[in-house]
C-alpha cells in the first residue's frame, strides 16, 4: 500500500510542477500585451531555469517577424538549442565565470537599445546566482563568496535577494537603467514569498525598496558582518549609485507562482475525494521548525485519510560539510519528529524545479518505515553533517524528478493513511 502512496504523492507533486509550466504561462501573457509588440522591434532577454520555454511561449504569441534578438541565460541541467536564440549557460546556485560573460551579453544588448525598441524580460527562478555582474570594485569572486556566504546563513530569500542586489550592476533596477527609454515588459515566474516583483531574480527591472536601515537589520540580524568581506559590506551599505531619471514605458507583472502550483496540487487531490488541509500557503523559517510543524498538524488531524500540503520556501543554517539540500533535509527531519505518529503517511518535500541544492535529487520522499530502514543513529550523523542526501540514498528515499525547466520554491504533501 505504501508503494501506491509515494507514488500518488510524486503524482500530486508533478501536478503542482505541471501547473507553472512556462511556455504556455509566457504565451498567454505576452498576448495580453500584445499592443506594446506590435510593429516595433522586440529584443527578448530570458533568464532563470524557465528561460528556454519561456522564450518558446513568446515566440509563439509574437512570430518572429519583429523579434530582432533574443537571449537565454540558464543553468546547465535546463541548457538546449533554439533556433535564432543565443543560449548562455550560467551556474547555480553559486555564480560562475560562465554567469559573468552572460551576464556582459545582457549588458551589451540592453545597452544597445533605442527609443523605439521594446524589451521583453522573462524571469524565472535561479535568475539571482545567473546573471553575477559585480558593482562598483568588487570582482567575481567576490560575488562568489557572498553568495556562499547568504547562502549558508540561513536568512530568507528576500533578504539575501535585498542584499544581492546592492552589490550588482544588473539586480535592483540595474537592468532598467541599462535599458534607458526603451519599452520594458517583464513577466515573472515567482520562486519567492508574498511574489514581490522587486525580490524575484534581484528585481533587475524593478529598483530595490530596501532602505539602508534595511539592510543594516540584515546584517546584523544573520550575522553577516562576520561571514561577508569588508569590500562586500562596504559595497552594500554606501556603494549605491544613482539611476538614470529618464526611462521608458515599464510594465511588470507575475505570471506564475507557488500558490498557483499549490493551488493545483488541492484541486487534483480534492477530485480524487481526498479532504486536504493547507498547512501553510508560504512555509519558510528553519527547517526543523516547519518540520515540526507538520508534525504537529498531523497529530492533531482527526480524520483518515488525509492530505496535508505546504508551498513555500524554508532555510538550513549549514553547519557541516555533507551534501544535500532544504528538501532533503525536511524530509529527513519530519521522519524524526513524526516516529511517535499513530499510522502510516507518506511525507515529499520537493523544488519544483527538480534541483534541491547542489544536488540531482528534487528533494525527499519518505514513510514512516523510513527512520527505521535509515536507522537512528545514521539519521542523526546525516542531520549533524548537512548530508541528507546520501542517508536517504541509500533508503531510496529521494525524489527524483530531473530538471523541470520550471522553478516556483517548494511543494510538500503529507498523506495521512
Amino acid at each position: 500500500m505504501v508503494k501506491e502512496e509515494r507514488k500518488f504523492a510524486a503524482e500530486l507533486f508533478m501536478h503542482g510542477v505541471q501547473a507553472a509550466s512556462p511556455g504556455a504561462i509566457t504565451r498567454k501573457a505576452v498576448l495580453k500585451y500584445i499592443e506594446h509588440f506590435e510593429s516595433q522591434p522586440v529584443t527578448i532577454i530570458a533568464t532563470g531555469k524557465a528561460s528556454l520555454p519561456m522564450v518558446s511561449g513568446a515566440f509563439d504569441a509574437l512570430g518572429r517577424s519583429n523579434i530582432v534578438r533574443a537571449i537565454a541565460v540558464t543553468n546547465r541541467e535546463n541548457l538546449g538549442e533554439m533556433q535564432d536564440i543565443d543560449v548562455f549557460p550560467a551556474g547555480h546556485p553559486v555564480p560562475d565565470q560562465q554567469g559573468l560573460s552572460a551576464a556582459e551579453a545582457v549588458i551589451d544588448c540592453a545597452s544597445s537599445l533605442t527609443e523605439s525598441d521594446v524589451l521583453l524580460f522573462l524571469v524565472s527562478g535561479g535568475t539571482s546566482a545567473m546573471l553575477p555582474a559585480p558593482a562598483g570594485e568588487l570582482t567575481l569572486d567576490d560575488e562568489i563568496s557572498a553568495t556562499q556566504a547568504l547562502l549558508a546563513s540561513g536568512a530568507p530569500i528576500d533578504a539575501v535577494n535585498a542584499i544581492r542586489s546592492n552589490i550588482s550592476k544588473i539586480k535592483g533596477g540595474g537592468l532598467s537603467a541599462i535599458a534607458g527609454k526603451a519599452t520594458v515588459v517583464t513577466l515573472m515566474l515567482s520562486d519567492v514569498p508574498g511574489d514581490d516583483p522587486a525580490v524575484i531574480g534581484s528585481g533587475p527591472t524593478i529598483p530595490t525598496r530596501a532602505s539602508s536601515d534595511d539592510l543594516a537589520a540584515i546584517i546584523s540580524t544573520y550575522d553577516l558582518d562576520q561571514r561577508l568581506s569588508k569590500p562586500v559590506l562596504n559595497q552594500i551599505l554606501h556603494g549605491a549609485g544613482s539611476r538614470p531619471p529618464e526611462l521608458g514605458l515599464r510594465v511588470a507583472e507575475v505570471i506564475g507562482s507557488n500558490k498557483i502550483s499549490l493551488d493545483a496540487v488541492i484541486s487534483a487531490a480534492q477530485e480524487l475525494g481526498h479532504q486536504v488541509e493547507v498547512i501553510s500557503e508560504w512555509l519558510d523559517g528553519d527547517v526543523d521548525q516547519a518540520a515540526q510543524e507538520f508534525t504537529l498538524a498531523a497529530g492533531q488531524c482527526k480524520h483518515r485519510p488525509a492530505v496535508l500540503v505546504a508551498g513555500g520556501e524554508t532555510t538550513v543554517q549549514l553547519v557541516g560539510d555533507g551534501m544535500g539540500g532544504r528538501n532533503q533535509e525536511l524530509a529527513l527531519r519530519f521522519a524524526k519528529h513524526a516516529r511517535e505518529l499513530s499510522g502510516p503517511w507518506v511525507f515529499l518535500s520537493g523544488g519544483t524545479d527538480g534541483r534541491d541544492g547542489p544536488t540531482d535529487a528534487a528533494g525527499g520522499l519518505v514513510d514512516h518505515t523510513s527512520l527505521s530502514r535509515i536507522g537512528t543513529e545514521a539519521v542523526e550523523m546525516a542531520l549533524a553533517n548537512n548530508d541528507t542526501y546520501r542517508a536517504l540514498e541509500r533508503s531510496g528515499d529521494l525524489l527524483m524528478t530531473g530538471a523541470t525547466g520550471t522553478n516556483v520554491a517548494d511543494l510538500q504533501i503529507l498523506l495521512l493513511l
